[in-house]
């Protein structure tokens, strides 16, 4: 199993049936493949998804049913389909039980930093609905890797880049 998917599958061990589960980019669209169907976790896409699974095979997959990562997902019996706002609304209201984000940073204090705007003459993504997740659920996970691609830590006593919440 590579490095990410061993952090998904240990991330799915915490999730038990009945939560509301949102899954944000990067590593934690690995989750949901390491639930079967029937597990009874609801998992939530920011971009209006309640009640997917994991990927589906290659044949299987409609590019109108993607995660937040663009990544093919598969609908469950129950699911629900939404737009932007109300999915929104519904990380804002506290209808989440967990969060599980990937991040850039984390830190011994709890803190989570999933953004950045320019840095190094790059430009990143924005902060999309990462911070109100973290402000509307009552239990955040970080899902990351130890280092960076040039071996440079991401958990660290405290973060160094801007601050996505706790």
């Amino acid at each position: 199993m590579n490095p990410k998917d061993l952090i998904a599958w240990r991330c799915a061990q915490e999730l038990k049936a009945g939560q509301v589960v949102n899954l944000g980019l990067g590593t934690p669209t690995l989750v949901a493949n390491h639930l079967p169907p029937d597990a009874g976790v609801i998992f939530h896409t920011e971009n209006g998804a309640f009640g997917f699974g994991g990927r589906p095979d290659f044949y299987n997959a409609d590019s109108d049913l993607t995660n937040a990562g663009c990544e093919p997902i598969t609908l469950l019996p129950g699911a629900a389909l939404m737009d932007l706002a109300t999915s929104l609304g519904a990380m804002r209201k506290g209808y989440i039980d967990i969060t599980i984000l990937g991040a850039l940073e984390a830190d011994a204090e709890g803190n989570l930093a999933n953004w950045a705007t320019r840095r190094q003459g790059r430009w990143w993504p924005g902060i999309g609905g990462a911070m109100d997740l973290c402000h509307g659920t009552p239990v955040v996970i970080a899902a990351l890797q130890h280092t960076d691609k040039r071996g440079e830590p991401k958990v660290r006593q405290r973060c160094s880049l801007p601050l996505t919440g706790r």
